[in-house]
């Protein structure tokens, strides 16, 4: 377990001997396919880091920038975006939506979406609906993509849709 717990962590790394480590550990008969997986997103990790749009481009950067005092924020009106372009197809395991500090602040509805071509879209991955401070959306075993779309979907008056970090496993 504690091997496993180690590979997964891997997974926010981007220099040479964690990639070494994983791609070694891929032999293994228990951790192997984890391995495989941590090597993946780590080389993705390793073409730069995540380009990122949306719907209203004012506060974007916030999503990644480590402090959760800030955030992108926009009108819930039920067609607000944001896409994320890893630049290479990884593995996707789960996708957080941090709202500390803005609570109420989250998606009525979501569509996420997984692809390499953003002009194609396909099927929804994943639907839900936000909850409160983070919501945390689970993919399905086997998701990757280079692109993840989260789309609000449903209108809401009272509260903003904001983010103020945006995590990837």
């Amino acid at each position: 377990e504690s091997r496993l717990a180690l590979i997964t962590l891997l997974k926010r790394a981007v220099d040479a001997p964690a990639l070494a480590l994983a791609e070694k550990s891929q032999s293994d008969p228990v951790i192997g396919a984890a391995a495989g997986e941590t090597a993946a997103v780590i080389r993705a990790n390793q073409a730069g880091p995540a380009k990122l749009r949306a719907s209203t481009m004012a506060g974007v950067k916030n999503l990644t920038d480590g402090n959760t005092g800030n955030r992108w924020s926009v009108p819930a009106e039920g067609d607000e975006w944001v896409e994320v372009d890893f630049i290479l197809s990884r593995p996707l395991r789960r996708i957080t939506l941090d709202q500390t500090g803005r609570g109420a602040e989250f998606p009525e509805s979501y569509e996420l979406y997984v692809t390499d071509d953003v002009a194609v879209l396909g099927k929804v991955v994943a639907t839900g609906v936000g909850q409160t401070n983070k919501t945390v959306i689970d993919l399905p075993v086997g998701t990757r993509g280079r692109y993840v779309i989260i789309k609000n979907v449903a209108a809401r008056k009272d509260t903003p849709w904001s983010i103020c970090e945006i995590f990837v496993d």
